[in-house]
C-alpha cells in the first residue's frame, strides 16, 4: 500500500499501484499536484504488541523515581 501527497495542501491519499492518481486533489483541487508515491506508514502498535516493552525491566526500571544512587 501506498501513499501520495498533495504538493499544495499536504493532504495524503493512499493508492493500490505504484502510480499516481490523474484525479485533482479532494481537499484544494490542484491537478499534477501529487508526490510520490510513498511507503505508507506502519499503523499504531495495539496495546497486546507493546506489553512486552511496557513489562520489560529496562522500561520499568526508567519510570521508577527513585532511581537515583544517592538522594541530593
Amino acid at each position: 500500500m501506498y501513499e501520495v501527497l498533495c504538493e499544495r495542501c499536504w493532504h495524503t491519499v493512499a493508492v493500490d499501484g505504484d502510480k499516481v492518481p490523474d484525479t485533482a486533489c479532494p481537499e484544494c483541487k490542484a491537478q499534477g499536484a501529487w508526490l510520490g508515491p510513498f511507503a505508507q506508514a506502519p499503523q499504531r502498535f495495539s496495546r497486546r504488541d507493546s506489553w512486552p516493552v511496557l513489562t520489560s525491566p529496562l522500561y520499568v526500571h526508567a519510570g521508577r523515581t527513585d532511581r537515583r544512587a544517592r538522594p541530593r
